[in-house]
């Protein structure tokens, strides 16, 4: 429905169906995939100006992952800048989840902020381990955009700039943003896109986030994939020359992405697999006594 061709929307949808770093990582017990399949709940609600049920993804993945409370802000601005309305009851179930992260926190530890002190203690603990994650050298600097290059994906960032170009572009020939219906899903997915990398960013450079980690990036490739299809079907209105560069531009990044992700994901299984073995081979091999192993 955003796109406006079926099959560039399958194509995305295959694409991250198949991405190696998705694939992997939904395989393990961490929260990055589920909060990712919130995050993209609430951008489909709000696309579809169903704000309160967007407010409950919101609250669902802020019971995850605190990031998700930038979008208790996010998500009102975005419907008063689309319709000039805000929607109360849709606001309240996205407080609800600091709310009751708070309210759990204190329960459990008689401490409020307990999360806090511990993430604290996480990242001191990480420093201590590695005291240059602490570093903002250029070297480790440019190694942290690398990895959110890697997992976001060169061709995802550099259609949503594109795009964001675009849509400024087009804004400034028009009176409000609802003037032109092929561009009303556009601001929501832009808006959500940019303010978690700036949110990202934003933790990184003031030191609450020692370094980016490739699964922190993995809902911008969701959040970004859209887009990129969006713009092939764009395409078609301009220049048969310039089309076709960009075209051609974006099919080779997003290869050269999945084939460098196949090749890392495939080690990873590999080096999993050998300590399977080695584990398998003590627990069956180094026994002494029923009831001690070594």
């Amino acid at each position: 429905e955003f796109t406006g061709n079926r099959i560039f929307s399958l194509l995305a949808f295959a694409i991250i169906a198949l991405n190696p770093i998705h694939v992997m990582y939904s395989a393990f017990s961490m929260s990055d995939v589920p909060h990712a399949l919130m995050v993209m709940g609430s951008l489909y609600c709000a696309i579809k100006n169903r704000w309160v049920l967007a407010g409950v993804f919101v609250a669902a993945g802020g019971l995850m992952r605190p990031e998700s409370w930038l979008f208790i802000v996010l998500l009102p601005l975005l419907q008063f800048i689309l319709h000039r309305r805000i929607s109360i009851a849709a606001v309240l179930i996205s407080l609800s989840a600091p709310v009751i992260w708070i309210y759990i926190s204190w329960l459990a530890s008689g401490n409020a902020l307990e999360y806090f002190d511990v993430r604290s203690s996480y990242i001191q603990e990480l420093l201590s381990r590695d005291p240059n994650l602490g570093s903002l050298s250029l070297r480790h600097v440019f190694a942290n955009l690398q990895t959110l290059l890697y997992s976001t994906g060169h061709a995802v960032l550099a259609a949503c700039t594109l795009a964001l170009l675009l849509l400024l572009r087009r804004r400034s020939k028009r009176t409000t943003l609802r003037a032109f219906e092929s561009y009303t899903s556009l601001p929501a997915i832009l808006a959500y896109f940019f303010a978690l990398l700036s949110f990202l960013l934003a933790a990184y450079f003031t030191g609450h986030q020692p370094a980016i980690f490739a699964r922190y990036c993995l809902v911008l490739f969701a959040l970004g994939l859209p887009v990129v299809a969006w713009l092939f079907v764009q395409t078609g209105d301009w220049k048969p020359a310039r089309a076709r560069a960009l075209c051609a531009a974006l099919v080779v990044l997003c290869l050269w992405q999945w084939t460098v992700q196949l090749r890392d994901g495939a080690a990873f299984v590999n080096l999993i697999q050998q300590k399977r073995i080695v584990a398998d081979y003590l627990r069956g091999h180094l026994i002494v006594s029923s009831d001690r192993r070594v």
